[in-house]
């Protein structure tokens, strides 16, 4: 998410994906309190 450039790229990128059934895989490269402090989201 923080090379994405926020919350709503990140959504925007999961939906495009979503729309051509392309699987993915959010992750976090923070440190293990970063980790703790992502939200976990997945498109609906």
């Amino acid at each position: 998410m923080q090379r994405l450039g926020g919350l709503l790229e990140m959504k925007k990128i999961a939906y495009l994906a979503e729309e051509y059934y392309v699987p993915v895989a959010i992750h976090n490269i923070s440190s293990p309190i970063g980790t703790m402090l992502t939200p976990t989201w997945q498109p609906l």
